[in-house]
């Protein structure tokens, strides 16, 4: 079992930050995030109005080229194309897109200035939550959502690096919606 090198419960607001369990960097709190102890998965959730997230900043993992994994809840009020549910400017995002008159969640990471990405298997529906876990893992790109079994897997080339940035991470930058418990794995570390 691998275990994550960064996550937050998403479960309280200390103030302007939401601390990481394992230590790391705290992320900041912009306007437009709030405490939601209705709508959660496990004990509380942050609510995100679309302007803002959470940003971490000089955190080693960020500098992570290969082997990212990336997990954790999501919940939409609506499932418009364009909402950022994760963002690493200039490396990767989470976004929903829209294919086939359907949103989906998209993984993508920029790779020697290319974007490559990979779909979710199935569409979006607003108030329900997803589970998801974006995963860049010996050359190719996964996203798993919900409870499906399936996993979207990229095109057969596979992706090189992921090229590095010097953009915070930010969760939730154009958001409508809630997130709970969020992670970051370096894949690349020992069980």
């Amino acid at each position: 079992v691998v275990q994550a090198v960064a996550e937050w419960p998403l479960d309280d607001l200390a103030g302007k930050v939401t601390e990481d369990v394992y230590g790391g960097p705290a992320a900041d709190v912009a306007q437009g995030v709030t405490l939601d102890q209705e709508t959660v998965v496990q004990g509380g959730s942050l609510h995100f109005s679309g302007v803002g997230g959470l940003s971490v900043a000089g955190a080693t993992y960020l500098g992570v080229q290969s082997n990212l994994g990336l997990a954790g809840y999501v919940r939409f009020d609506s499932v418009g194309a364009g909402q950022k549910v994760i963002e690493k400017a200039g490396s990767y995002a989470l976004t929903v897109v829209e294919e086939s008159g359907q949103p989906y969640l998209e993984f993508s990471v920029t790779s020697g200035g290319e974007q490559r990405r990979v779909l979710s298997p199935q569409a979006l529906a607003a108030a329900t939550w997803y589970h998801f876990s974006a995963q860049w893992i010996d050359g190719r790109l996964r996203l798993g959502v919900g409870s499906s079994a399936e996993i979207g897997i990229s095109e057969p080339e596979p992706v090189g690096q992921i090229d590095l940035s010097a953009s915070p991470l930010v969760f939730g930058p154009t958001l409508v919606g809630n997130l709970d418990r969020l992670q970051v794995y370096d894949l690349s570390r020992p069980a």
